[in-house]
């Protein structure tokens, strides 16, 4: 315990010494993830080749999916059984905190037989965080659920995977230390009514 201030003396009462190391070590922990933060973010991410497939690949998926639901009213996952991107780079390799281009070519087969090939012009930052925007597809959709023309997900879509931001690769569940604790479940998307099969729109805004 502190020794209590005299009364009618200026003298500020003692910090007690515990107190004193709490303070001290907080303060160092505050200094090292400032300096951690601030290391991180001054070193840009260049992903591999192999890594811009996968994650365009992924991301095209799930905009797929997201433009079914916009068209149909209909939120249904996993349309499409399978995305073949192969990516490559527009410019060597930038120096510093610059923007790397790359153009992406996706084949593309859906489970209810349909196929097709888009192209996407891809911008990937120095975090690792990407965008892609195509031409293949018609910059915008009628929205079945607001009544109105929207934005196109499949003409346009970004994403910060964990892969492309340096964090190290989750372990397989066999090498995890609780084996038995239950999978994730993916969240179920909004408006969610029931199976449906996509049908067609009429006019230049129907399905690619």
């Amino acid at each position: 315990m502190g020794r209590p201030a005299v009364p009618g003396s200026t003298r500020a009462p003692t910090v007690p010494r515990s107190t004193r190391s709490v303070r001290l070590r907080l303060a160092v922990a505050a200094v090292a993830m400032v300096a951690g933060l601030a290391g991180c973010a001054s070193r840009p991410i260049r992903p591999s080749a192999g890594m811009v497939d996968r994650e365009t690949s992924r991301s095209f998926k799930r905009a797929y999916d997201a433009w079914h639901s916009m068209t149909t009213s209909i939120a249904t996952e996993k349309l499409i059984r399978e995305a073949r991107s192969r990516c490559r780079p527009l410019e060597p390799l930038p120096a510093g905190q610059q923007v790397w281009t790359w153009t992406c070519r996706i084949a593309y087969d859906s489970r209810a037989g349909s196929k097709g090939v888009a192209f996407y012009h891809v911008r990937i930052d120095p975090r690792g965080c990407f965008s892609a925007r195509s031409e293949s597809f018609s910059v915008a959709v009628f929205e079945r659920v607001l009544g109105r023309l929207s934005r196109n997900p499949l003409a346009y879509f970004n994403a910060c995977p964990l892969q492309l931001t340096g964090a190290p690769p989750e372990a397989p569940p066999a090498a995890r230390s609780r084996p038995h604790a239950a999978p994730r479940s993916r969240p179920a998307l909004r408006g969610y009514l029931g199976p449906h099969r996509p049908r067609a729109l009429p006019g230049p805004l129907g399905p690619p």
